[in-house]
């Protein structure tokens, strides 16, 4: 990585977070409406970069407008004066699954059905990643302590992708190449983010145990753990894809990133494992 790019990267970084922990912690009236607005900001850009990438693949146009994913968080976030529960998200999909596959009886004779099953898994592709996905955040609030959860989910997600980065680049040298997906990852780079994060993690439970239901150290460090290995196959998942289009970024509005599903990769692979475990943990309470 050249050196703008890397300061552009670290400028991004050390600007960005801070913003989003402060939308979080200050701003959580209406049940973090601030913050529903950045989520919804990342999901909408995320699907305009997704559908730009498999129509660039396949040379198929989706049919469907990537706004229409941004229906899934708004009904996480609705559902949230009302029902807060994942059935409403659920039902949502299954009828905007049903409606894409319906529209090929009408549609797919335009070119005598050669594209209508390509077309099909597409637009749901594009509807699930990250639209479907990003709904698990927002879900959060559901649970006590709120914005502290919301903060520890962040460190640890971001925490992971900056440590793992600076290892990688000081000791990792030797150890690239290991998966293919992304060769300039490295062993030294992931043992470094895990051991970080899982400090993060129990730093945090420690600064703040009285803000978070009870955990003993070692619930912290295996969140810590498990954070990082999701986190990780997040980042390496959207690597497969950007090389299955023959792409180096996702796009360019983020300086030093790349694309907004190159910020937000980790996150969202993340997102409904830390919700499952948060939820695991607050039924036992």
């Amino acid at each position: 990585m050249n050196k703008k790019k890397l300061v552009q990267r670290i400028a991004v970084t050390v600007i960005g977070i801070p913003l989003v922990l402060s939308a979080i912690f200050f701003f959580p009236h209406y049940n973090h409406a601030l913050f529903f607005l950045v989520v919804l900001f990342f999901s909408a850009s995320g699907s305009i970069e997704i559908k730009g990438l498999l129509e660039q693949k396949y040379q198929v146009p989706i049919p469907l407008s990537p706004y229409w994913g941004l229906v899934f968080p708004t009904t996480a976030y609705i559902s949230l004066f009302f029902n807060p529960s994942f059935s409403a998200i659920w039902t949502v999909f299954i009828l905007f699954t049903l409606a894409v596959f319906s529209r090929e009886i009408f549609r797919g004779a335009q070119d005598d059905f050669s594209g209508s099953l390509t077309r099909s898994i597409m637009t749901l592709f594009m509807l699930f990643y990250p639209n479907l996905l990003t709904p698990f955040v927002i879900y959060l609030v559901t649970f006590e302590h709120t914005s502290y959860l919301f903060m520890l989910f962040f460190l640890l997600v971001f925490g992971n992708d900056v440590f793992a980065y600076v290892f990688g680049m000081i000791f990792g040298t030797s150890t690239r190449g290991v998966v293919k997906a992304s060769p300039n990852k490295s062993i030294a780079g992931f043992l470094g983010g895990t051991a970080a994060t899982v400090g993060i993690s129990l730093g945090y439970f420690a600064l703040f145990s009285s803000s978070l239901p009870p955990a003993a150290w070692y619930h912290a460090a295996v969140l810590g753990g498990v954070m990082s290995i999701v986190s990780n196959l997040g980042d390496l998942f959207e690597s497969v894809v950007k090389r299955s289009v023959h792409v180096k970024d996702s796009g360019s509005l983020m300086p030093g990133r790349g694309g907004i599903l190159d910020t937000i990769d980790s996150i969202v692979f993340s997102a409904p494992v830390f919700y499952y475990l948060m939820y695991l943990v607050y039924i036992t309470v």
